[in-house]
């Protein structure tokens, strides 16, 4: 496929420039060539008419707009890029390690040869060509070798322990769930990890700056920890007295952490702790510390002895002082094989360590090196991942955010029945779409439209117009035999007060986060749902240019009674305040009816998805606002059996409403 060179410029001549891209031809796409930047040192941005099929696989990076402050000039130079000047500056260095993790081979992934970033790829100042290039982002991402995401955006490496909005932006969802494989980069000052629990080890891109974990790996560790064990070089390295200073900081920060968790909800506000307060739990087996709170020192000495042998020669190459030295190789043959990894270490090697046994290391595969003596050092890393946020009171952020991505991320890439995936993969979507931010409220359609199959045109929509967008969205998914998947989505926010088939829509911001006003006052999103009340509702149907739902499924309808009590479990639905009877009328009689959804169901992340239903069947309690035609809107739900909706009628009804559709499109 032929292409063209668009742009040259050595990495010398960036630092402390503006890059100006308004020559580059408009509607093309547009990769940087991996080869020139790392061998030549040169930043080149070439372009071809379509998305390069011929052997040219190319790497896409997904980070927060705005990233996390340098700590330090980078030594090779950072420059702005005309028209995204407010994103801040891109980081030479983060370049650089991105070129390398492209091109790092992995087990059934080649290496990449072009990389594509949005500041440097789309004509930043040209709206006509950023029109276009979003309606080409699905097919970028889903097209793409692999994905890799830059949590603390372009300037520099976060720590796994530093807090990023990478969870919370809009077209991240999409830029984790389209491409084929996704991996996190990140700083990582530690050596190479000789097992991991509950997900893979840490690969090591640049030695004890860099280091990569695919997302999936990524996501368990945010739920559980992330659990590794290391061989530390040799006292005299110099690298030992390097992870030493960052044990000590490490250590600081704990205190800090601890300090910070007295401290009130409200004492915290917008800004919670520091940024790396929260902090990485590390203990080697020398500490003067117990491991995972069962084994002793005593008992770890002990062990270590039982392992070991008297052969001077494995004594003396178990103490080499290279880092990097073939040593760690001897781990290789089963440090990557997880086919295992969720057995009992028990069951995989009777005479392990007792501590490798019990506690955090159930999960993991432990296989001792042959011929190997452990006088060596071994660092045991737990880590608390805060890649996706955190609240210091429950940590439910975190969760939540983790949650969602193991939702939409599994039904994305494992193969099974078409129906449920597809069911699961549009619920984890919208349910998304509900708890991420951007400056642009339009932005939060426009970020997911490619997985629905939809493409929108943005020039359509105003900036703020996210109901108009959101309408458009789902009346082209229903077309396409999509289900209305946003029923369910968060039951527990109010109804829309104009498309009451769906949550209420949050207010979003450039900075992050998305909020609700309540009776209680401005609430961040996150602190009212549940995400893993996972309601999937098959319900099909079409949408009016009213924001009215059009769909038939089993109803029954009403009446609302004060008395709870004094009705057979057969003809009330109670709820805390009074009891909705149900009546034999004939329908639409009465002002209220219930009408089913769908169901609710628990999905349980692990290494095969747990499936089970809590309440099989969810209702809708709708309430007339309109005659001729008939128009209800919801205002409240329910759960039941479906023996208890077993004699039911099927009626069709327009939920939407009640207040009064604008323009579909509000274009300035």
């Amino acid at each position: 496929m032929p292409q063209y060179c668009e742009l040259k410029k050595p990495l010398s001549e960036l630092d402390g420039i503006t890059l100006d891209l308004s020559n580059v031809v408009t509607k093309r796409f547009r990769f940087i060539v991996i080869d020139s930047l790392l061998n030549d040192q040169v930043l080149e941005i070439t372009s071809f008419s379509a998305l390069p099929t011929d052997g040219n696989r190319f790497a896409t990076i997904s980070y927060p707009w705005q990233g996390l402050d340098p700590l330090e000039s980078p030594s090779l130079g950072q420059f702005l890029v005309k028209g995204a000047e407010g994103g801040g500056s891109i980081s030479v260095n983060v370049l650089r390690t991105c070129c390398r993790a492209a091109r790092q081979p992995r087990h059934r992934i080649s290496p990449c040869d072009l990389l594509w970033i949005d500041r440097l790829c789309i004509k930043q100042q040209d709206e006509e060509d950023k029109h276009w290039q979003i309606r080409q982002m699905f097919d970028i991402y889903k097209s793409c070798a692999m994905c890799l995401v830059l949590p603390g955006g372009l300037r520099r490496l976060i720590k796994l322990t530093e807090r990023s909005t990478w969870a919370q932006r809009a077209w991240t969802l999409q830029e984790a769930v389209a491409p084929p494989v996704v991996f996190v980069v990140f700083e990582w000052k530690f050596p190479k990890s000789v097992f991991a629990a509950m997900c893979e080890p840490v690969e090591v891109l640049e030695p004890f700056h860099s280091g990569t974990l695919s997302l999936k790996g990524l996501i368990m560790a945010a739920r559980t920890n992330l659990k590794m064990v290391f061989v530390l070089p040799h006292p005299e390295d110099p690298v030992y007295n390097a992870i030493q200073e960052e044990r000590e900081r490490i250590y600081e920060l704990e205190s800090k952490l601890e300090a910070e968790r007295g401290r009130s909800k409200s004492d915290l506000g917008d800004q919670g702790c520091s940024p790396e307060i929260d902090a990485v739990s590390q203990r080697s087996l020398t500490d003067e510390a117990e491991l995972d709170s069962e084994s002793s020192l005593s008992e770890i000495d002990n062990e270590s002895q039982e392992w070991s042998t008297a052969d001077s020669e494995v004594e003396s190459r178990g103490a080499s002082s290279d880092a990097s030295s073939d040593e760690p190789d001897e781990y290789e043959g089963y440090m990557h094989d997880q086919s295992d990894n969720c057995s009992d270490v028990s069951t995989r090697h009777e005479s392990a360590p007792p501590s490798l046994k019990k506690g955090m290391y159930t999960s993991a595969l432990w296989i001792p090196p042959a011929n190997t003596l452990f006088t060596r050092e071994l660092d045991i890393l737990e880590s608390r991942v805060s890649l996706f946020g955190i609240n210091l009171k429950a940590q439910t952020i975190t969760q939540k955010q983790a949650y969602l991505l193991w939702l939409t991320e599994d039904a994305s890439r494992e193969v099974r029945e078409e129906d449920f995936g597809q069911l699961q993969l549009q619920v984890a979507l919208w349910k998304g779409a509900w708890i991420r931010s951007s400056s642009r409220p339009v932005d939060m359609v426009f970020s997911i439209m490619g997985m629905f199959g939809v493409s929108l045109d943005p020039s359509k929509f105003h900036k703020n117009d996210r109901a108009g967008a959101t309408l458009a969205l789902a009346s082209a998914a229903l077309k396409r035999g999509k289900s209305a998947a946003w029923m369910g989505a968060y039951l527990e926010l109010d109804p829309c007060p104009i498309m009451s088939s769906f949550p209420l829509m949050p207010s979003t911001s450039e900075i992050g986060g998305c909020t609700i006003q309540t009776a209680s006052g401005l609430m961040n999103v996150e602190d009212l749902v549940d995400v893993e009340n996972v309601v999937f509702t098959g319900a099909s149907g079409t949408l009016d240019s009213q924001g009215y739902l059009h769909f038939k499924n089993k109803a029954c309808p009403l009446d609302w009674s004060g008395e709870s009590s004094g009705w057979s479990d057969k003809d009330h639905i109670p709820v805390p305040s009074g009891a909705w009877v149900l009546r034999q009328s004939k329908k639409f009689e009465t002002r209220y009816h219930a009408i089913r959804i769908g169901g609710q169901t628990s999905l349980v992340p692990g290494p095969e998805t747990k499936l089970g239903f809590i309440d099989p069947v969810v209702l809708y309690i709708v309430e007339r606002h309109s005659r001729n035609p008939d128009r209800w809107h919801r205002i409240s739900h329910a759960r039941v059996t479906e023996k208890f909706i077993a004699d039911w009628e099927e009626y069709e009804l327009a939920i939407g409403g009640p207040n009064e559709f604008g323009p579909l499109s509000i274009v300035q």
